[in-house]
């Protein structure tokens, strides 16, 4: 599905099939009480396939949210300019891209450890 709100709409299509269905604000209610035990779960699981490495690696790229030519009509943070995608410039593709940049930590085996998106005009000491 591309969003929620697609989802819990063609769920609503089988709702004799699944009588029990819960609401989308039941979903949202579940999903925060166990966003700590996911975080856990993945933090376990990576820890289990990297072998407890102490040695890491922070990469960054760009993430291209729309071609340079339809950014002014994307609709992303037009409410929160706070959160607006920019255009940037990435120097090892050489290509200018509208969008934000990607920090990821991963250990020696490539197993990413930690991630953060950021609009382009942050910056990340």
């Amino acid at each position: 599905m591309y969003s929620e709100s697609l989802l819990f709409a063609k769920l609503q299509e089988y709702r004799v099939e699944i009588p029990n269905l819960i609401s989308r604000r039941q979903y949202n209610d579940r999903r925060k009480t166990t966003s700590s035990l996911c975080n856990a779960i993945r933090e376990r699981m990576v820890s289990e396939m990297d072998g407890g490495e102490d040695c890491f690696c922070i990469d960054s790229k760009p993430i291209e949210v729309c071609r340079i030519a339809r950014s002014k009509r994307c609709s992303m943070g037009k409410k929160d300019f706070s959160k607006a995608p920019e255009v940037g410039y990435c120097a090892s593709q050489s290509m200018y891209y509208y969008g934000y940049k990607l920090h990821a930590v991963c250990g020696l085996s490539g197993v990413i450890r930690n991630h953060s998106i950021f609009r382009l005009d942050t910056h990340v000491p």
